[in-house]
């Protein structure tokens, strides 16, 4: 029996016959099991509550799957509807949660091949063909059962950015709302692993100044970069967005 090696967050599995993983992710959880030589079944669940459920054929003799965080495909604005005044000299340190969603990628022979958004507003079932006819791989079975949430995004997993701005003019500014360009994100997990590539940030402020902006210091060995919008740590709950954005009247929204 070969095995296929399952890679999340570039932490790689492999699973044997009949073998079943679970992935922890605050209140939920990816299951994944190996059905037999040839099928992989991958399960999302909240508490008891299957959220989606998926059969894949696959022919193991060439198979890896891995877990990819996405960034969304257009910019993230961040506008403040309560006074956010950064003095003169001074900066205000935010972090941001940027939403991603999880897609599902299939390794064979050197090459990556799209399956499906894990976490999406829907995981259409999908057909890339059955082993036998030499293709790679064949979902014959999916549901979905969430709703989108309340911030009107279907993903529940982020990206926490770190964002400093500083004010360097004489004056007091007054930030009128943040833009990010999630595409240009730099994602780093603890110990200095990448995912993408340069970050980018434009502010706009209702009065005159200058504001210079920039990524805050390096996170810590032991903080996580990934969180799940349902549940973060302690450690993070006053620090984080929107939990704080809805305490100082930061809305939050997809231009």
């Amino acid at each position: 029996m070969r095995t296929v090696t399952l890679s999340v967050f570039q932490e790689d599995y492999e699973f044997h016959d009949t073998d079943r993983v679970e992935f922890p992710m605050f209140d939920e959880s990816f299951i994944v099991e190996r059905l037999g030589p040839s099928s992989l079944r991958f399960v999302r669940k909240s508490g008891e509550q299957v959220r989606a459920d998926s059969i894949i054929s696959v022919d193991v003799r060439r198979a890896a799957f891995t877990f990819d965080p996405r960034l969304l495909d257009r910019p993230v604005i961040l506008s403040f509807n309560a006074r956010v005044i950064v003095h003169p000299k001074t900066s205000v340190s935010l972090y941001l949660l940027v939403p991603l969603d999880l897609s599902l990628v299939l390794k064979s022979n050197g090459e990556r091949i799209p399956v499906g958004n894990m976490i999406g507003e829907d995981f259409l079932t999908s057909c890339f063909g059955p082993p036998e006819f030499g293709q790679v791989c064949y979902i014959y079975y999916s549901e979905v059962l969430w709703k989108e949430t309340e911030l009107g995004e279907a993903s529940s997993f982020f990206a926490v950015v770190p964002l400093t701005i500083d004010n360097v003019s004489r004056g007091s500014v007054e930030v009128a709302k943040i833009i990010l360009e999630p595409w240009l994100l730099d994602l780093f997990e603890h110990d200095g692993r990448i995912y993408t590539s340069a970050v980018q940030f434009r502010v706009v402020s209702r009065h005159s100044g200058t504001l210079i902006y920039r990524k805050a210091p390096p996170h810590s060995g032991d903080r996580p970069l990934m969180c799940s919008r349902t549940r973060p740590p302690k450690s993070w709950k006053e620090r984080l967005l929107p939990w704080t954005a809805r305490r100082r009247g930061i809305h939050y929204f997809k231009d």
